[in-house]
């Protein structure tokens, strides 16, 4: 995969999720909370009353950016067991 493709996909380098995993090694679940935590604030409501409830699109793809940053730490910590 690119640099461009994991920019896209994780809105960062992978090796930037490394080093979050290998930072956060003694509490992942904490980090992965806090992470989903972060998507769930970029779809709330909150952000979007001027817009009628509608996500601005800029928010959702941050959104799926830090999903796709989960799965990427979750499937390898499983590939680690």
């Amino acid at each position: 995969m690119t640099t461009q493709d994991n920019n896209q996909m994780f809105g960062c380098s992978t090796e930037y999720l490394e080093t979050l995993v290998t930072e956060n090694s003694d509490n992942l679940p904490m980090l992965i909370a806090g992470m989903m935590s972060d998507a769930q604030e970029l779809i709330g409501r909150d952000l979007h009353e001027h817009n009628d409830g509608w996500v601005d699109p800029k928010y959702a793809n941050q959104a799926r950016q830090l999903l796709n940053q989960i799965k990427y730490i979750v499937f390898n910590q499983m590939k680690e067991t």
